[in-house]
């Protein structure tokens, strides 16, 4: 062999050993140390007479850093759990956002789940990531069942924001945004960040700095601490005494008040439970004089109380325990709690028990 080929040869095996490394080395971490990319497989979410649903039938997954979940449509647009059972009355209805989804459990340890299995009753989980009042009250207009025992509202502090950065965004009144804010409770697309993440080289790389305990000076040199701090400064913005004076919040009453009624209607029990994440309470209130986390509770369960329904606010001592790290979405000891905090909540001795398969 000359000389020629041989330095042909060696150029080659400097070039395609690393790479050969790297996915070696892919494929290791793949087997003991996975970490997907973020997001929902394609084509689980749909849009039914206006409103985002899990495309019944359809079956993939929701994945980040901390989870890799399955996800199933049932028969009515909404997430499969163990128990359902479309031809039967529901006993229980579970209304909310991504909390009542489950976001990041096994759909055996939603909470939702739990109750059915539990108390052995059916339940109905008609939480949609990124739902809010306006869409909730469609979706229990749409329910043609008879009166149910109980209906439970989970709502979380961004409900209130997130309107908040509707409001701004647009010149209409909330009511008449109806086409906004379904687009805003669209589950996520395909983003750049989202596509990078799929690349193997970058999601490599950011197992490596996990490991080597360089996260916090990676986000900041990539500024996602400073986008985290501004998510949760936008769900703080519920905690100003300003929004509660707000021609907004005078409106989102009326919606409530709305969404209430129809739900006193459907069932005989009806009960809002805030969840109230860690990062709610230790948020630095320094960064705003006008932070009062007290008022969202207080406005909210006076709303409540004017509606006749019950009103309770979710936070657990060992809310570290419950929740992920980085998601800040309850876990799955975190669904098992809620789910009995519920059921000491509901009045269940006269619920009729189904069978419920094994």
């Amino acid at each position: 062999m000359n000389q020629k080929k041989k330095k042909i040869i060696i150029c080659l095996l400097l070039t395609l050993a690393p790479l050969a490394g790297l996915l070696l080395l892919e494929l290791v971490l793949r087997l003991l140390w996975p970490q997907p990319p973020r997001g929902f497989s394609k084509s689980l979410f749909v849009s039914n007479h206006g409103l985002n649903k899990v495309k019944p039938g359809a079956k993939g997954r929701q994945y980040s850093r901390e989870f890799d979940v399955s996800v199933a449509g049932n028969a009515i647009g909404y997430r499969d759990i163990p128990g359902f059972n479309a031809s039967i009355t529901p006993n229980i209805i579970l209304l909310g956002d991504s909390y009542c989804f489950g976001w990041g459990v096994e759909a055996r340890d939603t909470a939702s789940a739990r109750i059915a299995q539990t108390e052995e009753i059916n339940v109905y989980n008609l939480g949609i990531p990124g739902d809010g009042v306006y869409t909730q009250i469609q979706r229990l207009n749409e329910l043609n069942i008879p009166k149910c025992k109980a209906i439970i509202l989970l709502f979380f502090d961004n409900d209130l924001s997130d309107e908040i950065r509707l409001n701004r965004s647009t010149s209409s009144k909330p009511e008449k945004s109806t086409g906004e804010q379904q687009a805003r409770h669209q589950p996520p697309g395909k983003s750049l960040r989202s596509l990078l993440l799929e690349n193997h080289v970058v999601r490599l790389s950011g197992r490596i700095i996990d490991f080597c305990g360089l996260s916090d000076v990676a986000a900041n040199m990539t500024g996602s601490r400073e986008l985290m701090a501004k998510a949760y400064g936008e769900v703080m913005e519920a905690h100003r005494e300003s929004f509660y004076k707000s021609e907004l919040w005078h409106q989102l009453q009326s919606q409530y008040t709305k969404l209430y009624t129809k739900a006193k209607e459907m069932a005989d029990q009806v009960i809002v439970i805030r969840i109230v994440a860690p990062f709610v309470t230790k948020y630095p209130i320094s960064k705003a004089s006008d932070y009062d986390i007290s008022l969202c509770d207080k406005e909210m369960q006076a709303l409540a109380r004017k509606n006749g329904v019950e009103y309770y606010s979710y936070s657990p001592a060992d809310s570290e325990k419950l929740f992920f790290k980085f998601d800040q979405h309850l876990n799955a000891t975190g669904h098992r709690a809620l789910a009995d905090y519920i059921i000491s909540k509901m009045r269940l001795n006269q619920v009729n028990k189904v069978a419920l398969p094994q």
